[in-house]
């Protein structure tokens, strides 16, 4: 399988919305009522990079960093294909997550509590994972996942 990382363009947002996991729209919707092509325009729209993680030429996977007030808002968004290449998604998000904190003083975002992958995934990124509570738009529980570069913003 070939495996390439591009900037993003808007038909690679767009097959990665139609073609969305179930995980991720689970998710999207529990905290945001957003549907996918939403929740990606509104990632892509407050990053100040995105890129696409191409598959064999085939968009797997959306992935960014947002200002989150003086932290960062890392954030990935895939296809199922996502899971054919878990080495190589280990690598690349290991690499962009050091890019990402060289940036921001903390990385910040939001898990679902029933979403193991992902939380296993960020834990070997070097997140802490701090207990579910209510959030998003409908309470349901999320774990918020920080990492700290300067303890000041943690």
């Amino acid at each position: 399988m070939k495996i390439d990382v591009q900037p993003a363009w808007p038909e690679a947002i767009d097959h990665i919305a139609k073609n969305l996991s179930e995980r991720d729209r689970a998710e999207i919707w529990a905290y945001s009522g957003k549907l996918p092509d939403e929740a990606l325009a509104h990632s892509v729209g407050r990053s100040e990079e995105c890129e696409v993680a191409l598959f064999d030429g085939e968009p797997a996977a959306a992935f960014g960093c947002a200002p989150f007030g003086p932290n960062g808002s890392p954030w990935l968004l895939s296809t199922d294909r996502l899971r054919e290449a878990p080495r190589h998604v280990l690598s690349v998000s290991q690499e962009r997550v050091g890019r990402y904190a060289r940036v921001y003083p903390a990385l910040i975002n939001f898990v679902h509590w029933k979403n193991m992958p992902s939380l296993r995934w960020l834990e070997r990124l070097g997140f802490s994972i701090e207990p579910a509570k209510p959030a998003g738009l409908y309470g349901v529980p999320f774990h918020r996942i920080i990492r700290c570069v300067s303890q000041q913003h943690c």
